[in-house]
């Protein structure tokens, strides 16, 4: 079924919080909310986009997918009622303002829109999704994993990670204390990288989360430390344990890497200085 567009008036008493739905999102991933959906309520697995209405900043603000509908109670449907799982948000103050929707989309009157939920053409979708994509990929926390929106559903495969790992405050903490290298390989994406590398790494959790009670508090000193991708992906990879970063830099070893290492200015002029004092040729390798 076509993408849809619903309208989300934050002055309305209708408990769809933004700070709720924020904070369910970075421990989950995702949100489940009731919306008034109109006839697209039994349209399970829909994208839809929010547009935020009502005074303050108003745009689209998030992206979110149709659930499936509940039983209805007692026998007695409840029209138009339903409910979607949002799995990204935008800050508050910083949505994609009706004047870039206008200027992007000038075909589409979004201030026009009157009805809860929308319905999109397909031209409408693929030009609203690489709007949403340009606004969003660039500011994802993890450009690695395809921000949701920006590219049909039915090529994403949805990956469950644990809500440690995904907390934003836990995850600053972890950096704070280890700093940004991999604990496995050591690669620093800012050392190789310069700027665009910068803060870039993920985390991982030491501790099967399926081994941790309900009561559970993280330390995300002692129970996260930060790995690279390609480490993240070997410490899941083939095993119900996940490895631990000693297993994995024992691996690394037992295989003969070593890292390499970029030589700045100053290094590169050290080894030609001590070519010269050593009379080697200026075509040998690097000492």
């Amino acid at each position: 079924m076509a993408a849809i567009i619903l309208l989300w008036d934050l002055d309305r008493r209708s408990g769809r919080t933004y700070d709720d739905a924020a904070a369910s999102i970075s421990a989950s991933g995702r949100h489940r909310q009731p919306w008034d959906l109109g006839p697209h309520r039994d349209a399970a697995g829909t994208e839809a986009w929010l547009l935020l209405r009502g005074p303050g900043n108003q745009g689209l603000v998030g992206h979110a997918v149709v659930a499936e509908p509940e039983p209805a109670q007692n026998g007695r449907g409840d029209g138009g009622c339903g409910a979607v799982d949002v799995d990204v948000l935008l800050p508050l103050d910083e949505p994609v303002s009706l004047e870039v929707l206008a200027a992007q989309m000038p075909g589409f009157d979004f201030e026009g829109l009157r009805a809860p939920a929308h319905s999109l053409n397909p031209a409408e979708e693929r030009q609203l999704r690489r709007l949403w994509a340009s606004h969003t990929v660039a500011a994802a926390e993890d450009p690695t994993v395809p921000v949701p929106g920006s590219c049909p559903a039915s090529a994403l495969r949805r990956v469950e990670v644990n809500r440690y790992e995904r907390d934003a405050e836990a995850r600053r903490a972890c950096l704070a204390h280890f700093g940004t290298a991999c604990q496995g390989c050591g690669i620093s994406f800012e050392t190789v990288y310069g700027d665009i590398g910068r803060d870039f790494m993920q985390v991982h959790h030491i501790v099967p989360v399926a081994e941790l009670g309900g009561n559970y508090q993280l330390d995300p000193l002692t129970d996260l430390v930060p790995l690279c991708p390609n480490c993240h992906a070997m410490a899941h990879i083939g095993t119900g344990a996940a490895r631990s970063p000693a297993e994995l830099r024992a691996i690394i070893a037992a295989h003969g890497y070593t890292p390499g290492t970029v030589l700045g200015e100053r290094e590169a002029q050290a080894q030609r200085d001590a070519r010269a004092l050593l009379g080697t040729g200026s075509g040998q390798k690097p000492l």
